[in-house]
């Protein structure tokens, strides 16, 4: 086991986690929409 090599990051100040769970929240409804997309486009195709 490394421990040494990457020490656990240590959580900065409220701005910087604020920040990353914006932009997790926002890749996963992108991702969301996304797949919304493409299940519509398929139903299309389909009927």
């Amino acid at each position: 086991m490394a421990k040494h090599k990457r020490k656990p990051m240590r959580r900065p100040k409220k701005n910087r986690t604020d920040r990353s769970e914006v932009l997790q929240t926002l890749l996963i409804i992108n991702a969301i929409l996304v797949t919304v997309k493409t299940i519509l486009e398929i139903i299309e195709k389909l009927s």
